[in-house]
């Protein structure tokens, strides 16, 4: 059987959470458990709510009304494998779980909550930052802010010396541009979306914003094209 193992993991990457993305999880750690876990949702106004029943918890109002920030799984160790799961909406990571047991349990458990999160993992994974393990989110904040210290620096001590025939105004305007990148960044490719409830919602209006910003930027890319096109045409035929 080979004895007792202890699993843990971060979660990674984007995920698109679907309510059949959570039935999926609690109803596999009821199987190899024989029982439910408890299972907690946590919303933005603080207030918890906690139950073994999950279509008891997905018929609660706050579902509908409020956004859900946390959703955790678990259940102690009772000649069956204990497991701590948690999936937020929030933060740098998607969560993360614990998982302990007779070892064949423990791993086949964890591997089956693997394939759960793969399926609910989003195509665009690979471009965002939550996929990769950086050193530390409070790191990554002190390097975002000191760039943008010396750069807003730079410009105020040198202005023109250093940016040459920059104007200081659209100098002042990148680096403005710069520091809202980070917030749409994370606001278009977070960590996890709970899209049920409340929160599609809310995914509906990332996936409304994402459209028409992408769909502004190849627009725009397109006229300048045409209109390089139309200007070289218009300089041929004057020449001729």
């Amino acid at each position: 059987m080979g004895g007792t193992q202890t699993i843990s993991q971060d979660i990674l990457g984007c995920y698109i959470v679907t309510e059949e993305t959570l039935r999926a999880i609690y109803n596999h750690i009821g199987e190899f458990r024989n029982e439910p876990p408890e299972v907690t949702f946590e919303f933005s106004n603080g207030r918890k709510i906690s139950d073994k029943s999950f279509d008891d918890l997905l018929s609660d109002s706050l579902v509908k009304s409020t956004q859900l920030r946390r959703v955790r799984f678990s259940a102690p160790l009772s000649n069956r494998p204990a497991i701590d799961l948690t999936l937020k909406a929030e933060g740098s990571d998607a969560g993360n779980y614990w998982i302990s047991g007779e070892r064949d349990q423990a791993v086949g458990l964890a591997d089956t909550l693997q394939n759960n999160l793969a399926g609910a993992k989003a195509l665009y994974s690979w471009l965002s930052v939550h996929e990769y393990r950086a050193p530390s989110f409070s790191t990554a904040w002190m390097a975002f802010g000191t760039i943008v210290a010396l750069l807003i620096l730079g410009g105020i001590l040198a202005g023109d010396k250093v940016i040459g025939l920059i104007s200081d105004r659209t100098y002042f305007l990148a680096v403005a541009l710069f520091l809202l990148a980070q917030p749409i960044y994370f606001f278009l490719l977070p960590a996890m979306v709970f899209n049920f409830g409340h929160g599609a919602k809310k995914f509906g209006f990332r996936k409304w914003a994402a459209g028409i910003l992408f769909g502004g930027v190849t627009l725009a890319f397109v006229v300048s094209i045409g209109a390089n096109f139309a200007t070289d045409a218009l300089k041929t035929l004057v020449s001729n």
